[in-house]
């Protein structure tokens, strides 16, 4: 398993417009966008995305728009997929008994952890906003340094990777390195990245 293979949690099939259903593959799913490590499938815009979750409800995602990038150095070439989710189909089984949940709120340090559901099920949204300042200073300073524009859109690239290895919660602080050491060291790019492992490291 490569290093972006343990990004990918979810499991996912892509839907064509005529029914055709592919097989499975892993995907790394959140609210608005999916990211699929392969360059050997076909994804469009209009295709619908189906993921099955491990409570037995299946969820479809619409693709309004297809992000493909080749492979860049130590990144696999990938798909970012930019969808608006559907729907959510339950697929009852006999003497299912009722799902009761509970939520809890718990607030400690930096960190808001929220968690959703039950004891045994529940969610863990961690919001580590010194990471995401410390990305969001990176972003800005990639954006004025870099002049040529291919280097700039790989880099902005490998930013919207660690962003969004870092909202889902499993971004490992040696792998977000070595995304960043992939960044063109010019002005303040080499430090602000450092910036952002030690913010990662101090949260984790």
């Amino acid at each position: 398993m490569s290093q972006f293979d343990r990004l990918l949690r979810d499991e996912i099939r892509v839907v064509k417009s005529d029914g055709t259903r592919g097989p499975a593959i892993k995907a790394s799913v959140s609210r608005k966008t999916i990211t699929v490590f392969r360059s050997d499938i076909s994804i469009e815009e209009g295709d619908m995305i189906e993921r099955e979750t491990s409570r037995g409800v299946t969820e479809r995602y619409f693709v309004e728009e297809v992000d493909f990038q080749e492979k860049f150095q130590q990144i696999p070439a990938h798909y970012t997929l930019h969808v608006e989710k559907q729907t959510k189909l339950a697929q009852e089984t006999k003497n299912q008994k009722p799902y009761t949940s509970q939520s809890h709120v718990h607030v400690q340090g930096n960190q808001n952890r929220v968690l959703v559901q039950s004891t045994d099920d529940s969610i863990n949204i961690v919001q580590a906003n010194s990471v995401f300042n410390a990305l969001d200073a990176l972003q800005r300073e990639v954006e004025n340094e870099i002049e040529d524009d291919q280097e700039l859109s790989d880099a902005i690239d490998i930013l919207k990777i660690v962003r969004k290895a870092v909202e889902q919660n499993n971004a490992r602080p040696s792998l977000v390195e070595k995304l960043l050491n992939n960044l063109p060291r010019v002005g303040k790019i080499v430090s602000l990245a450092n910036s952002v492992v030690t913010a990662l490291t101090e949260v984790q």
